[in-house]
């Protein structure tokens, strides 16, 4: 399958379609067609990869899984961060919010963590 029928595949589970997707991520009309014949840039794949919830190797085809997540079960690396229940559900509701409901959230907790720093001892 090509970059363009993976990202069509993946409007129709959010019952979308190639145009309103462009859209919604701010790309020109027609920009996800043309990467049949041209490579797109790292930002705008990793855009349609966070809209979808995806690995940007499972949009190119370098795997089959939508994710790229760690087991429960295997050994954490140091790097592992481990979140509780409130994170889980904060990051579980997250990831069903569309396109722009992402970014107002990231605004309000940047915002939040900006007047922390500003005014924690």
């Amino acid at each position: 399958m090509t970059l363009k029928d993976v990202i069509r595949e993946l409007c129709k589970t959010k019952h979308t379609s190639i145009p309103k997707l462009e859209n919604i991520l701010g790309f020109g009309s027609g920009t996800i067609v043309r990467w049949d014949k041209s490579s797109p840039s790292i930002d705008k794949l990793l855009k349609v990869a966070d809209y979808f919830h995806v690995s940007v190797n499972y949009l190119i085809g370098r795997t089959k899984k939508e994710l790229d997540v760690i087991p429960p079960s295997s050994k954490a690396s140091e790097n592992t961060i481990q979140l509780s229940t409130d994170e889980q559900e904060l990051l579980k509701l997250y990831r069903e919010l569309p396109y722009e409901g992402k970014s107002t959230v990231k605004a309000i907790v940047q915002n939040q963590y900006d007047l922390y720093l500003t005014y924690s001892p």
